[in-house]
């Protein structure tokens, strides 16, 4: 609880170092610890913890949730690292998380933020696929990346959708 606090209120690094001094308290990292410190490095500069964070749940005896993997993929957004996400998305499909609108926008707004306006594109048009529905953050990040790209008609036919 005092890691979800300390990342609620940006302290990051202090989030990060108590997660780290739990083992060494006796205190055992449980999912919400664990998602916690996920939550904390995606808004630090250490954005690749989470994604090592996640990593050492699959090795130990904790199962990543839904919500571990999206808050690691926000990591990857923040740090606008769109290969990386699109990577993540990949990977929850293969262990079997479910994708929702926090994964999908997660990785459409790394594309967006890093001019890749056709992926971001092509992930809003999966998820209409997969019946995943899209909300106003996934349609401001397609918009987003489409008024990048310099693809104004598609941002006008996207802001039409959303009406």
């Amino acid at each position: 609880a005092v890691t979800s606090c300390c990342s609620k209120a940006r302290r990051w690094q202090l989030a990060r170092e108590l997660f780290g001094a739990m083992p060494r308290l006796g205190i055992p990292c449980d999912l919400l610890s664990y998602n916690a410190a996920i939550s904390a490095s995606a808004k630090g500069p250490l954005w690749d913890h989470a994604l090592l964070y996640v990593q050492a749940m699959q090795t130990g005896s904790l199962r990543p949730s839904q919500i571990s993997y999206n808050a690691a993929n926000t990591a990857c957004e923040k740090a606008g690292r769109w290969l990386t996400s699109l990577a993540w998305l990949r990977h929850m499909s293969v262990v079997a998380v479910e994708l929702d609108r926090v994964s999908y926008s997660a990785a459409m707004s790394a594309c967006e933020k890093t001019e890749v306006w056709m992926h971001s594109l092509s992930l809003l048009h999966h998820m209409l696929r997969v019946e995943a529905t899209p909300d106003a953050i996934s349609y401001n990040a397609a918009i987003s990346a489409s008024a990048k790209g310099q693809q104004w008609q598609l941002a006008i036919g996207l802001l039409a959708q959303i009406s």
